[in-house]
């Protein structure tokens, strides 16, 4: 392995003291020290461009990883299948925590965006996938997509991933070998992280960058892949806006319940489009890639009609991370209601009653 430090304008004597002090091979270690700062995608470029190792990572100093996260991925990429990827994510966990003076407490613990088992350019453009700490790719992709654009002062991650696209596959490893670490209320703000400490800046960034996607690809393939990335972008909005409106687990329009009604409700629409191929919004989803208003009239049909149809609610099919025999022992009146056919499962009571009830979803 090679260690390249990267030291961003910061402390060069407390950097040196962490080196010094640290259990890495310092023979294989490099240090980068910057006078001034140049900032987050600058510093990738200086980190990457001075190793000659086939693979890279970019280990942010807040995150961390399972021991196994160098040796499963780079398996990976080695094997006979992963010869045709250009990278691999692997599953990450969200870390909570809270910084006080010199003290880290982890205030909790949770799966990050556990349902990502695939990377598809169309998706990526709705939003970032995953975070850096869980991606590890092939030295060459990065010269072929020609680096991390320094004119951004945000986002460039996410840039970054939509060009390295354009160029090469990435493959997902399900384990959750890599650790994204974020602060929370009560740490110095010295401590924050890009995303929670600048969302407002995120949000400018994310709507200059798609606009440049789409002006560099009008009349091309690209323009319609990133207004299906809008669209998918506003259709996330709907579901949240209506988690926040209702009683959801955790309490009313809390962060947790919006991302676990967010889950649901793309569950819904996948299971939508899978079980009504003959409705009028499968046909409008097969004509709308090249009809930006089909793509519209469909989202509208989904979100006004879809999650309310009972016919399409009986046909569900449980997900995965649904504790189905918890939530019937746990609400016998349900488990009763789907004995009698009143419905086809505990999933299908919560998607239409359980939820306003402020049932616990079993995850």
């Amino acid at each position: 392995y090679e260690w390249i430090v990267v030291n961003d304008g910061g402390d060069h004597g407390a950097v040196m003291h962490t080196l010094l002090h640290s259990p890495a091979d310092l023979s294989r270690t490099t240090l980068v020290s910057n006078k001034k700062s140049v900032g987050m995608e600058a510093a990738s470029n200086l980190g990457v461009t001075a190793t000659d190792g086939d693979y890279v990572v970019i280990h942010d100093d807040d995150d961390s990883w399972e021991p196994d996260f160098l040796t499963q991925a780079i398996e990976f990429l080695d094997s006979t299948r992963g010869q045709r990827y250009g990278g691999v994510v692997t599953g990450c966990t969200l870390v909570k925590e809270r910084i006080d003076g010199s003290t880290v407490e982890i205030v909790e613990t949770e799966p990050y965006n556990q349902w990502v088992r695939s990377i598809d350019i169309a998706e990526m453009m709705s939003e970032n996938l995953y975070a850096p700490i869980a991606f590890l790719y092939r030295r060459r992709e990065y010269d072929r997509c020609g680096g991390y654009d320094e004119t951004l002062p945000v986002l460039g991650d996410w840039d970054f991933n939509l060009r390295f696209l354009e160029e090469a596959d990435i493959a997902v490893l399900a384990a959750p070998l890599a650790n994204y670490h974020h602060r929370v209320d009560g740490s110095s703000v010295a401590y924050s992280n890009s995303l929670t400490g600048g969302r407002n800046t995120h949000v400018e960034y994310q709507a200059l960058l798609l606009n440049r996607y789409m002006r560099e690809g009008l009349g091309q393939n690209r323009s319609s892949i990133a207004y299906m990335g809008t669209m998918l972008n506003r259709l996330r909005a709907e579901f949240r806006s209506t988690a926040a409106s209702s009683a959801t687990v955790g309490g009313a329009g809390t962060e947790s319940s919006e991302i676990s009604w967010a889950a649901d409700a793309r569950w819904l629409a996948l299971s939508w489009m899978l079980t009504a191929p003959d409705s009028p919004l499968d046909e409008q989803l097969k004509v709308a890639a090249g009809d930006t208003a089909g793509i519209e009239r469909a989202i509208a049909k989904l979100t006004d009609n879809g999650l309310g149809s009972e016919g399409f609610l009986g046909n569900l099919t449980v997900p995965r991370d649904f504790d189905e025999q918890d939530y019937l022992l746990k609400n016998p009146d349900v488990k009763d209601a789907v004995a009698s056919g009143g419905f086809s499962s505990g999933f299908e009571h919560f998607v239409r009653f359980g939820r306003a009830e402020n049932r616990q979803r079993p995850t």
